[in-house]
């Protein structure tokens, strides 16, 4: 598995053990953080396997609405401030 570095990389590949016949592989945030994790059923077996995804930026933001109203091609409106807040444990770096 290679998991992303949220700048279009990932990182290098870490492989782990899934168990014999592991029948069902579901993607999914399994813990409502905003990353995605992966769950591992096993064929024949009683037990699940999660591996949680824990090295995110989350991104908060305040000021969530911007409203300048009409304005006439060529003017300026007032400013409107809306604040990006990095709540998470990675870096936030620019996408593509």
């Amino acid at each position: 598995m290679a998991l992303g570095n949220w700048d279009g990389a990932f990182q290098n590949a870490v492989d782990y053990n899934a168990g014999n016949g592991s029948a069902c592989v579901t993607p999914g945030d399994l813990n409502n953080d905003g990353t995605l994790d992966i769950a591992i059923a096993y064929d024949g077996g009683t037990t699940v396997s999660v591996l949680l995804e824990t090295l995110a930026p989350i991104v908060t933001l305040s000021g969530t609405s911007l409203v300048f109203g009409n304005q006439n091609v060529g003017t300026s409106s007032s400013p409107e401030t809306v604040t990006l807040v990095n709540t998470g444990n990675a870096p936030l770096t620019r996408g593509c």
